[in-house]
């Protein structure tokens, strides 16, 4: 069914008394029920008599009605019940407002309990960077360091290849001044041994001509440069044939110039 809720109930007396005189009355008990629950909302009851008015006091009529007895009974009921669900309700907000509020700071607690745990990982996170930079300071200054040694070994080597390069070029210059001392010292004892050969084999020479032997060969000196081609002579020329008669006679023997 598609209500809100339904109202149902009895009525347990309606119409005059038990006594002659006895008023109208109307007693009747109402209830509230909720239909998708079966759970009763409200719950309420009535009794509303007609009483006594002036036209029963004097007889001229009977008195209120049974139906404004029961429209007098049926307000104050509906009354009540209007009152009632205005109470349940405010209650009810009540309800909801403390749920709400607990809901709220079940919320907030939460929510302290998350910017805790928030800033326990920023924490972490701020120690986890501190670290970091730590590490990447560290290496970077243990790279400046390799670099410095490296360039330190750098500037030995140099320094050593010069030094060993000064020390060549140096053991180069004693190598060649003594040498050149060497030579100094060896030029006037060859030029002296170069002298004795030759005066040697002039010696023998002139003994090899004293005694009618062949003579010694003398060592050649050094050849000379090879002298420039000589032009060709020039043609001789040809005399003409002499007459026999003037042919001299020879020379007899003896005779000067022989």
């Amino acid at each position: 069914m598609n209500v809100q809720g339904i109202l149902y109930g009895k009525v347990l007396q309606f119409g005059p008394g038990i006594t002659k005189d006895s008023p109208n009355q109307m007693t009747l008990d109402m209830s509230l029920v909720d239909p998708a629950t079966g759970v009763v909302l409200w719950a309420g009851n009535v009794s509303v008599y007609g009483g006594l008015t002036v036209g029963k006091v004097f007889g001229v009529t009977d008195g209120r009605t049974p139906e404004e007895v029961a429209r007098d009974g049926v307000g104050k009921l509906v009354g009540s019940m209007a009152d009632e669900i205005e109470d349940a309700r405010n209650r009810e907000k009540k309800g909801l407002v403390a749920e709400l509020k607990r809901e709220q700071d079940v919320e907030a607690a939460k929510l302290q309990q998350l910017k805790g745990e928030t800033g326990k990982l920023q924490s972490e996170i701020d120690k986890s960077k501190a670290e970091a930079k730590g590490i990447t300071d560290s290496a970077a200054r243990e790279a400046e360091k390799v670099k410095a040694d490296l360039e330190l070994q750098k500037a030995t080597l140099e320094a050593e290849k010069s030094k060993t390069q000064a020390a060549s070029r140096r053991s180069t210059r004693r190598s060649s001044r003594s040498r050149w001392r060497e030579e100094g010292r060896r030029g006037p004892q060859r030029m002296e041994d170069e002298k004795k050969a030759l005066e040697d084999a002039r010696r023998k020479a002139e003994e090899a001509q004293q005694k009618g032997a062949e003579p010694a060969p003398v060592p050649a000196p050094a050849p000379a440069p090879a002298p420039a081609p000589a032009p060709a002579p020039a043609p001789a020329p040809v005399l003409a044939p002499t007459p026999p008669s003037e042919v001299a006679p020879p020379a007899p023997a003896g005779a000067p110039g022989q």
